[in-house]
């Protein structure tokens, strides 16, 4: 099996300008568990059967589907490292999202070595916020400048953050060097799926875990990928979907008023130190 392209995922707020990748978390379960390996030709959830990934797309959309008019949580994490272990990069973000017509909220934190960090080509703290409205960026960058942006509505800011790259984070992974286990937890069934391929764009290898429900609803994901020769520590990229259905509203942060005050419409303006 092989893998086309490293992994990208792109932050729920593609529709800001900020790249960002998924982060992890715990599948959400307390309790004692039982972990049981499938067998046969089962079906376990949309796409998915006790052989793996068989449709990345079904799985996609049914995830998409129960999330699409929920509220919920999603928090991502990407590390890359240099050969000696320095952070070369260290991107986290935490996203709520209310349901339909209400807000959302985006953490993004960058840090690390690489020179569009510390020159400032990208934000090292970026937040983002609408209510359906106009979209309002706060960008912090490692100078201390402060850069604020009004952008026109735009309904992908949900579905970016619903799925936003996951589909395409699971290509390259199918039944192959995969195995599927069930995991019961307080009347809850949950299917944890391990899979490892070639990555072709590095040389080296990728490695997947996914915890999924018997809906559909991926609860996490972490990707590995492990350049050839030991060039640099591998890449790891992880994400985690909680709060379905119980996520809180996101208020309006208090900065979003100074960025009304000053952006015109659809202008950005930037400001030194605050």
């Amino acid at each position: 099996m092989r893998r086309t392209a490293g992994l990208v995922l792109v932050v729920a707020v593609v529709f800001a300008g900020c790249s960002g990748v998924l982060d992890g978390g715990s599948a959400g379960t307390t309790g004692p568990s039982t972990a049981n390996e499938t067998t046969g030709n089962e079906r376990l959830a949309p796409g998915l059967t006790d052989a793996g990934v068989v449709n990345a797309s079904a799985l996609v959309a049914a995830h998409e589907s129960i999330l699409g008019n929920q509220s919920f949580t999603r928090t991502t994490n990407a590390t890359a490292r240099t050969a000696n272990g320095s952070v070369l990069v260290d991107t986290s973000s935490v996203v709520r999202v209310g349901s339909p017509g209400e807000g959302l909220d985006s953490v993004v934190e960058q840090r690390g070595s690489a020179t569009s960090v510390t020159t400032g080509g990208v934000p090292a703290h970026r937040e983002v916020w609408t209510d359906g409205g106009p979209v309002f960026v706060n960008n912090t960058y490692a100078n201390g400048t402060t850069r604020y942006e009004r952008l026109p509505p735009d309904a992908s800011g949900r579905s970016g953050a619903v799925s936003g790259g996951v589909e395409y984070a699971l290509e390259g992974y199918g039944p192959a060097n995969t195995s599927v286990s069930e995991r019961r937890s307080n009347g809850t069934t949950r299917y944890v799926v391990t899979s490892d391929t070639a990555d072709t764009t590095t040389g080296g290898e990728a490695t997947l875990r996914l915890v999924v429900d018997e809906r559909g609803v991926i609860h996490e994901l972490r990707t590995e990928t492990s350049p050839a020769g030991n060039a640099s520590s591998p890449l790891v990229r992880t994400a985690a979907f909680s709060g379905v259905g119980t996520t809180e509203v996101p208020e309006r942060p208090a900065w979003v008023g100074t960025a009304m005050n000053r952006t015109a419409s659809n202008d950005t303006m930037a400001t030194t130190n605050g």
